[in-house]
């Protein structure tokens, strides 16, 4: 299976677009290509992409085995990969921004009805509940 097989089983094609684009504008090259591996199965779930303010991509997705967030991102001309958070019940969808160079990731619970937001502080993710559903503010 060659690299731009795998990647649209892996990322589904729109995010195989992106990816080829920047490695035709020379910001990620075709050999590191190989080395992304969101996992087998289905395992990229919740998908989501964003370029960092030098313009390399980076990615978030649900573990679908261990239901885990995880973070990728490019990083020393490989792909580095953090568990962001093990502790969910189960998770539909992820949503990566970057604000100030600094990688947040908006994500749901679906067990325990949490709406969840983790960022990046060195090398540590931190996870806070920003909102549990049928819960007012004052509770």
């Amino acid at each position: 299976m060659s690299c731009t097989d795998a990647l649209r089983k892996t990322l589904g094609l729109s995010c195989l677009l992106v990816i080829l684009l920047l490695e035709r504008t020379g910001v990620v090259e075709a050999q590191t290509l190989t080395f992304l591996d969101l996992g087998a199965q289905g395992e990229g779930a919740g998908l989501s992409m964003a370029l960092d303010a030098q313009g390399v991509p980076a990615f978030s997705h649900i573990n679908a085995q261990s239901t885990a967030v995880i973070f990728t991102e490019f990083t020393n001309a490989r792909w580095e990969t953090a568990i962001v958070d093990s502790s969910l019940g189960a998770a539909s969808r992820t949503v990566l921004v970057f604000v100030a160079g600094v990688p947040h990731i908006f994500y749901f619970d679906t067990v325990r009805a949490q709406l969840k937001h983790a960022q990046r502080s060195g090398s540590s993710w931190t996870a806070e509940v920003v909102e549990t559903a049928g819960q007012s503010e004052s509770e």
